[in-house]
């Protein structure tokens, strides 16, 4: 009884240390339609390298992923059109009724750091939502001065969650699917 008793501990002294180097991604809101904010994770200006939109049984998902271990600080709120471009004021066209525009800062899609731009984001500037789902299309209405700006077009207004991830950085927004 004691042999299986210490092994217990073992094991579960070796779960907790695998596990310490883990970052849990655990909603920082629960659903619902007023605005959300978080703090930056990480220094200096976050450098966006991905996004991708995906769905679960309960929402449909946009994810930005940055490079490093930081996300940069966010805004997201509902938003009344017309959707316009940071810096040109330029009308964006994006599918749906409702807006939630995702405001991130200071994050970029290029690194202006060195002696040349660098594009750490390649990827396409508009996304279609998933068949099915309530979002119908995301779109990057800015990059400007550390400020990245995306907009996400609903079939309608439903309850939203936001949340950072660090490990690598990332932010996470929700879209309830009820």
């Amino acid at each position: 009884m004691t042999t299986a008793r210490a092994m217990s501990t073992a094991v579960l002294a070796l779960l907790a240390v695998a596990l310490a180097g883990c970052t849990a991604v655990e909603p920082a809101s629960e659903f619902d339609r007023g605005p959300k904010a978080g703090a930056a994770t990480g220094e200096g200006v976050a450098l966006l390298v991905g996004v991708e939109i995906s769905q679960t049984a309960e929402a449909d998902r946009i994810a930005f992923h940055f490079q490093g271990d930081g996300a940069p600080a966010f805004r997201a709120a509902y938003v009344e059109p017309p959707i316009v471009e940071d810096g040109s004021g330029n009308p964006v066209e994006i599918a749906g009724e409702r807006f939630v525009e995702i405001r991130m800062e200071p994050a970029s899609g290029a690194d202006l750091s060195g002696p040349e731009l660098v594009i750490t984001y390649p990827g396409p500037h508009q996304l279609p939502g998933p068949a099915g789902g309530v979002v119908r299309e995301a779109a990057r209405t800015g990059d400007f001065e550390a400020v990245l700006t995306w907009v996400v077009g609903a079939d309608r207004e439903v309850p939203f969650r936001v949340w950072s991830d660090t490990g690598p950085g990332r932010i996470v927004v929700e879209f309830a699917r009820r």
